[in-house]
């Protein structure tokens, strides 16, 4: 089941997208200062356009990220920023 709906997520939802976001919060416990992660690892395109609009959000923190899984594994390999 986890599978399929992995499938669906990214075939038919993500593939399908201008821009892939994936928001977190911290725990209660956790203390963070407000930062964006993009994907730095793909297709040049997309890690260009994943940049720019990180920076355009107006977060303090910027962060490229080389990680090939979870929601970067998902969406900027199949080209959506």
């Amino acid at each position: 089941m986890t599978q399929r709906m992995a499938y669906f997520v990214t075939q038919e939802n993500q593939s399908q997208a201008d821009f892939s976001i994936d928001q977190h919060g911290g725990d209660i416990h956790e203390d963070l200062f407000p930062f964006v992660i993009y994907p730095e690892v793909g297709i040049y395109e997309v890690t260009r356009v994943s940049r720019e609009t990180a920076a355009l959000l107006g977060v303090p923190y910027v962060c490229g990220s080389q990680s090939t899984n979870g929601t970067f594994g998902s969406s900027a390999p199949i080209g959506v920023p």
